[in-house]
């Protein structure tokens, strides 16, 4: 889906900005699978990106879009430490596992996203023409998943344990007394 923003003075390719978010599909490796991978996953793996190919032989006008595979590490060592320990009684462990997959596509299409924006924006080299060398994208999306993967289970859990009392008592924290 599309939206156009209304005319304005500059015009130009700005005006129109994708509207809606598709998510991917993802490809769940699990521990048996780590090794067929390059670079191979480990247990701190949570999702790598990938060149699909595709996305150049689109017919779709954007010869230089890539469409990326996504690879989620259904074994990640913080996923089953939390489905291990954390996991409250009677929670369904597909839930938790269905937040892990859902917070690491977002994530990762959110690296994706700002990547995106800073090409189109890079305007030129730093000041001396010294070639900066970039992580790539998909090395981005690798490290920066790698590390919130600890944090995101319990980080949701928390959020949606939050309620209207412990909203206002964390409005009173850090006050005097």
């Amino acid at each position: 889906m599309i939206v156009k923003k209304p005319p304005n003075e500059d015009g130009g390719e700005d005006r129109e900005m994708p509207g809606g978010l598709e998510l991917p599909e993802c490809v769940r490796v699990t521990e048996d699978q780590w090794g067929k991978h390059d670079p191979p996953f480990d247990k701190h793996t949570a999702l790598v990106i990938k060149d699909s190919g595709k996305g150049a032989d689109s017919t779709n006008g954007e010869p230089d879009r890539v469409i990326y595979d996504f690879f989620l590490n259904a074994d990640n060592v913080h996923l089953e430490r939390f489905l291990k320990y954390e996991l409250r009684v009677g929670e369904d462990d597909k839930v938790a596992r269905s937040r892990f997959e859902l917070g690491m596509l977002l994530t990762g299409l959110a690296i994706i996203y700002q990547d995106n924006l800073d090409y189109k924006y890079e305007t030129a080299l730093p000041e001396g023409g010294e070639t900066v060398l970039k992580e790539s994208v998909e090395q981005r999306v690798a490290s920066v998943t790698k590390a919130f993967a600890p944090f995101l289970l319990p980080m949701i859990d928390a959020l949606g344990a939050l309620d209207t009392e412990s909203v206002h008592l964390t409005d009173l924290s850090g006050e005097a007394t």
